[in-house]
């Protein structure tokens, strides 16, 4: 089973976001400056519940590979699931392909028990592990994570929605690709939440909204939630978009902590916040010194860095 993400035990269990991001826009319309909500007021009245949610779900991924090897041992599908990214992977551990096959075998073999239960974390593993193993048909795969989504787990409600999504055995709908992210975002699902906040904010998609699409961003960034969710912040404020006024304080903001968080990429932008005076009094001496923080010596060395991953840098 190969695993994307980032170098990060979490980030194996996560798609890989940055594949699906969306164009800078052009600056709203003065009316929607107008209509716009304070940043300090845009919060889902839900936060921390899903907050709360989260936890649970991401986690696990964060152990100890000593810690996940007890749970394995004691039967924790989740933990025998994250420990066999961590041989696919090579983290924490000697990789091991053959190991990571035999951690899958375990799955299936303690988790049918528990899918005829109706556990659906245990149906959406074995799926997934059983579509690889047996090359299973994409409308058979699909059927597999609708009934695990039908039985409440998030995870699996963020796999029908990709389906929908990309029309992988089902038809294309982007519309109810969005209620399925959204099952899965209120059941604390990062993947969900970062596409509920992608698919409201993409002006490709018809009339976004943004403020929205923020409370849900703002859910991933809470303490150690969601990768991408500072990045997606900073972005939006950054820019200004649909309903939602440009912030640049608000973005500089979400920028620092995404450095903070472990991104480089948020020192960069930081730095180009100081070089150009987005919101601030330029102060060169200040984005040398964020630019050194995300790696890069220079201006133009950071312009290149963001150039190399495909970022533009803020305007």
């Amino acid at each position: 089973m190969i695993a994307t993400g980032s170098v990060t035990l979490r980030g194996l269990a996560a798609l890989n976001m940055a594949a699906l991001a969306v164009p800078m826009s052009a600056a709203p319309a003065q009316a929607d400056l107008d209509a716009a909500a304070p940043a300090s007021r845009i919060i889902h009245p839900d936060h921390d519940a899903i907050v709360a949610r989260i936890k649970p779900l991401q986690e696990i991924y964060d152990l100890p590979v000593a810690t996940l090897k007890q749970r394995a041992a004691a039967g924790d599908l989740r933990a025998i699931y994250a420990l066999s990214l961590a041989y696919q992977s090579g983290l924490g551990v000697k990789q091991s392909f053959a190991e990571a096959q035999r951690l899958e075998g375990l799955i299936l073999q303690l988790g049918q028990a528990a899918a005829d239960r109706g556990d659906g974390y245990a149906m959406l593993r074995i799926a997934q592990i059983r579509w690889l193993k047996e090359g299973w048909s994409d409308d058979r795969v699909y059927a597999a994570y609708l009934a695990a989504a039908e039985a409440g787990d998030p995870e699996a409600a963020e796999s029908v929605a990709n389906a929908l999504y990309w029309g992988r055995g089902v038809l294309k709908d982007k519309t109810e690709a969005l209620q399925w992210y959204y099952r899965g975002a209120v059941g604390g699902d990062c993947d969900s939440i970062n596409m509920v906040g992608l698919m409201l904010s993409d002006t490709r998609q018809g009339a976004p909204d943004v403020v929205e699409a923020v409370r849900w961003y703002r859910i991933g960034a809470d303490k150690d939630g969601c990768n991408q969710g500072q990045w997606f912040l900073g972005l939006l404020f950054s820019e200004g978009r649909g309903n939602l006024a440009r912030d640049y304080a608000e973005a500089l903001h979400w920028y620092i902590d995404l450095y903070k968080s472990g991104d480089a990429r948020g020192a960069l932008y930081a730095g180009f916040f100081y070089e150009k005076g987005l919101g601030i009094p330029v102060n060169k001496a200040e984005a040398l010194r964020w630019f050194k923080l995300g790696g890069a010596t220079s201006i133009d060395a950071a312009r290149k860095k963001l150039a190399d991953i495909g970022e533009k840098e803020p305007e």
